[in-house]
Formats: structure tokens, C-alpha cells, sequence
């Protein structure tokens, strides 16, 4: 009788705790880069690997191209579900400001920065998206996005704080490195035989150069004319150059008819990493931002 009894109450409890509401479990904040660079300076701001109040995603990854991306039902999702987005915000990205736009309370409380915006007022002309390869540039960058890290999570304000400011010495090494090389190389010409996303970047610094098409992207199917070809394989003559440049992903094919129309077959092709299909799966095994511009940086050699 007791034993009935007994089971009886502990049936009786299940029924009662199953009817109680469940206390919710504490989930991680959702934090979303656009591109692998915004990605890769946002972890070394968050403290990536120990942080268990943020979790980091990234919208356009395993090497897709930046330029020509076309966004589906999971980067919408991934937008919309952010309680911080983070993005270059210049023309490559305007079906991002679509999203956002169609969506406007898709998130309550959901914090946006568009960094290219943190530059709009630098002058009257407006701002080329390449700005993130400009180590300067990247600073003003990162310190917008610990800013916004410590609005996101203020508890761990410190930490956002001084990740910072150890990221921003490392950019600062490396603007302290570009400055050092382009004296090195102020009476040299650089001969790019591609696209040119580092346009803003050899400006700041005062990098010499001509390349084919000034620009990033450039059209499809780009193919210069036959006496710019030879233009610039006279260049090569006239300069005395040992090496053209081309960006990742190239084919190398004009950069080929440059050198052919040049007196110096010999003449080497260098490839400058502009980071639009860079992997997490790189990233994870130790490809990043300051690592990847150090090594651009030992291509910009004197003749």
C-alpha cells in the first residue's frame, strides 16, 4: 500500500515539473563579418577562442568571390539573426544594405556597422572599399568594431579593450613597415598586369605604378589593347624590372603577353594576395590579415 501510495506522488511530481516552464538556457550573442578580413580582425578582437559570451560567423567563406557573390536563403538568415553585423558596406555589398532594408526590424536591437562609413567624411570623394588593405585604415577599422563589441557585451568591456589596443600595435608595425619599404622603392615603377584592388593602398603610401586596368574588378572578359601590351612591355625594358604583379586568382595570361613583349623573358611574375577567397579553413590553420600583408609586402621589392 505504501509503495502504490509512494508511486502514486512521484507520478504526480512528474506531471507537475513537466507543466512548470522551463527556465531558458543562455545563448551565445550572434556576431556576423561579411568578408574573411572583417572576420579575421574581429576574432583577434573578441579573443575568439576563449570568449563564451560571443559567437563569430562569417557570410561569404570557402573561398567564394567577393565581387560576384550572390547571397541566398542563408546569408539572409545569417543577416537577419545577427544581434551585431559587421561589414565593408561599399558596392560589392549592396545586397547587403537590401537585406537590411527589407528587413528593418528583423532583429530588435540588432547593432550595424558599416565601416566604409567610418571614412565618408576623409574627403569629397568617395571612399574605394579596397580601404581595408590600407594597414591605417584597418586601425580606425578595428577600433570601431571593439566599440561595438563593448556595446554588444559591456560585461567583458576590459577584454574588447585590450585585445584592441595589442591589434592596433600589430597594425601599427606593419604601416610603420609600408612606409619604410615605399622610401626604399620611391623612384621604382610597379608594373601590374591585373585588376587593382591595391589602389588605395599604394597611394597612401605613395607606391609608383601602372596597371592595366586601375580598378577592382575589372569587367569580364578584360582583355587590354595590343599596343597597351606592348606599352607595357616596353615598361618593363625601360625599368629594368625583374618581376610583374598579378593578384590571386589570375591566369597569369596577360601578365604572359606583357613579359613576351618585353626583352627580358626571364622576367618573373609575383602574385599579391588580396584575400577575397581566403577560407576559415586557412584561417583556422594560421593564414591572417597582418601575416598575409607582411608577405604582400616583401613582393613590393626594389629592382
Amino acid at each position: 500500500m505504501r509503495i502504490g501510495f509512494a508511486f502514486t506522488l512521484f507520478l504526480a511530481f512528474l506531471l507537475l515539473s513537466s507543466c512548470m516552464p522551463k527556465k531558458k538556457t543562455s545563448s551565445r550573442l550572434k556576431v556576423v563579418a561579411s568578408v574573411p578580413v572583417l572576420y579575421d580582425w574581429t576574432r583577434n578582437l573578441m579573443n575568439e577562442r576563449e570568449n563564451t559570451r560571443l559567437f563569430l560567423n562569417l557570410i561569404v567563406k570557402n573561398g567564394l568571390q567577393y565581387h560576384s557573390f550572390t547571397p541566398g536563403i542563408t546569408e539572409e538568415n545569417l543577416i537577419n539573426s545577427a544581434d551585431l553585423l559587421i561589414y565593408v558596406g561599399g558596392p560589392s555589398e549592396q545586397w547587403i544594405d537590401d537585406i537590411i532594408n527589407n528587413n528593418p526590424s528583423a532583429k530588435n536591437g540588432r547593432l550595424v556597422l558599416k565601416l566604409i562609413d567610418c571614412f565618408s567624411d576623409d574627403s569629397s570623394e568617395t571612399t574605394d572599399e579596397h580601404f581595408i588593405f590600407s594597414p591605417v585604415k584597418a586601425k580606425v577599422c578595428c577600433q570601431e568594431i571593439s566599440d561595438y563589441l563593448c556595446k554588444l557585451d559591456p560585461q567583458n568591456e576590459a577584454s574588447y579593450k585590450e585585445s584592441c589596443s595589442k591589434y592596433k600595435g600589430l597594425l601599427s608595425i606593419l604601416d610603420n613597415s609600408f612606409q619604410i619599404q615605399a622610401q626604399k622603392t620611391q623612384n621604382q615603377d610597379f608594373i601590374i598586369c591585373d585588376r587593382m584592388p591595391f589602389g588605395p593602398l599604394f597611394k597612401e603610401y605613395g607606391f609608383n605604378y601602372v596597371a592595366l586596368y586601375d580598378k577592382c574588378p575589372a569587367p569580364e572578359k578584360f582583355q587590354p589593347k595590343t599596343e597597351t601590351i606592348k606599352e607595357f612591355g616596353r615598361k618593363i625594358d625601360q625599368t629594368n624590372a625583374c618581376a610583374v604583379y598579378v593578384f590571386d586568382n589570375s591566369d597569369k595570361k596577360l601578365a604572359k603577353q606583357v613579359i613576351a613583349a618585353s626583352k627580358n623573358p626571364k622576367c618573373d611574375t609575383l602574385v599579391f594576395d588580396s584575400m577575397e577567397s581566403l577560407t576559415l579553413s586557412q584561417l583556422f590553420s594560421g593564414k591572417n590579415y597582418i601575416n598575409i600583408m607582411q608577405n604582400n609586402l616583401t613582393l613590393l621589392r626594389p629592382n
